[in-house]
């Protein structure tokens, strides 16, 4: 890999890190507060996703209109800010607003973040090496998210000012790390407005039945980690008697590594040419979801959340290639990763709303996990009728 590239990956890192640090030291604020109610947690993961279903359509212009290097730097700052306004969480009465409010803050730096650096993968390595190189993308960045996790709840449990300015440091150090990023031309600067091109690229994409498929099955991938993000701080205090929020957090050091040896062997079996073989990772997935629900012993658990996250991997990372791929020969990597977001975080938005009703109802986190699974096999079996009956070409279709 060039240099560029390795700079990327660094950059991503150190961001993804802090951006999963600050959840669960959020997660250990909320704890300490009492008339916070159980629910409050899953609406702050809603105030994160509905930043990038409020200015996803804007994003990809915005990233496809200049350097996508300045872009990160862009969303690097926002996110700087976004965590300034969490240091005033302490002021009694504002507490609850605050972190709502600088949550969202951050999911608007990570907007900006999110297409940018996608778009930059096809415009630093050739089509062969997309899978390889997202492959490593996605494992560098779920290493980032576990390690967050885990040191978010430790440095929160321990001191949650000294954890936020940790946090703080590390969205800096990704911030200079981006100059190492080559800057790269313009190659599809929008000629629209920001809404009008995206309706424009939203329109020209589903034209594309790999497109159609891989928005389809992305959305579904993502919908079932978000869920499962905040559904597991739940159904582990039940079924396996976790209370500490650093002990939790070790449930997704296991779907993580499952999600690194999903992406490390799928350039193995799968290519751009025939994505239509990530529908079997999607059935294992909501089988896994199905089994988890009905254990209640630790080392079983964990042997189950590592092959839920093998699935995991082998389904999101060709689709993520694909789209970028598509996106880069046709109308901008930008808008295509925007249109991805977009339509990725709808789906995260309706399942995170839907399950913050059922749980405030008082249905068991367990009957939820369950429910989950059969959802999971269901739509798979719907996405599927949208693939056609042999493998083809990228861009076989034309768009």
């Amino acid at each position: 890999m060039n240099k560029s590239v390795n700079y990327l990956l660094v950059t991503q890192f150190a961001t993804a890190f802090a951006d999963r640090a600050i959840f669960f030291i959020l997660f250990v604020i909320i704890g300490k507060f009492d008339n916070l109610p159980g629910w409050y947690t899953p609406l702050l993961q809603l105030a994160f996703i509905l930043a990038f279903v409020l200015f996803a359509p804007w994003a990809g212009t915005y990233s496809d209109g200049r350097p996508k290097r300045k872009v990160l730097l862009h969303g690097n700052i926002i996110k700087l800010t976004g965590l300034g306004i969490l240091f005033l969480y302490a002021i009694p009465g504002m507490t609850q607003w605050v972190i709502l409010t600088g949550y969202f803050v951050i999911g608007f730096g990570a907007v900006m973040f999110s297409p940018a650096k996608y778009g930059l993968i096809p415009e630093l390595v050739p089509e062969e090496k997309l899978v390889k190189v997202n492959a490593w993308l996605e494992a560098s960045t779920i290493v980032a998210v576990l390690a967050g996790q885990y040191i978010g709840a430790s440095l929160g449990e321990f001191n949650v000012n000294l954890a936020l300015i940790i946090a703080a440091v590390i969205y800096g150090v990704s911030t200079l790390l981006v100059f190492g990023i080559k800057i790269t031309p313009v190659e599809h600067k929008p000629q629209k407005s920001f809404l009008k091109n995206f309706v424009y690229d939203f329109r020209e994409l589903m034209k594309h039945h790999v497109v159609r498929f891989a928005l389809l099955g992305v959305s579904l991938f993502w919908s079932v980690a978000t869920i499962l993000q905040v559904l597991l701080l739940e159904w582990s205090k039940t079924a396996i008697n976790l209370t500490e929020a650093s002990d939790i957090s070790v449930l997704g050091i296991f779907i993580g590594v499952g999600i690194i040896i999903g992406s490390a062997i799928v350039p193995s079996f799968i290519s751009l040419h025939n994505l239509r073989r990530t529908r079997f990772a999607a059935y294992c997935l909501g089988g896994f979801v199905i089994l988890l629900s009905q254990l209640h012993s630790l080392y079983p658990v964990y042997i189950v959340l590592i092959l839920a996250g093998i699935s995991g991997g082998i389904l999101v990372v060709p689709i993520n290639a694909a789209l970028e791929e598509v996106g880069h020969q046709t109308i901008g990597s930008g808008g295509a990763v925007a249109v991805q977001r977009f339509s990725e975080n709808i789906s995260m938005l309706f399942s995170l709303l839907v399950y913050t009703a059922i749980f405030a109802m008082g249905v068991s986190a367990n009957t939820i996990m369950f429910s989950m699974g059969i959802v999971i096999l269901i739509l798979t079996a719907l996405i599927g009728l949208n693939l056609p009956h042999r493998d083809t070409e990228l861009l076989e279709d034309e768009i």
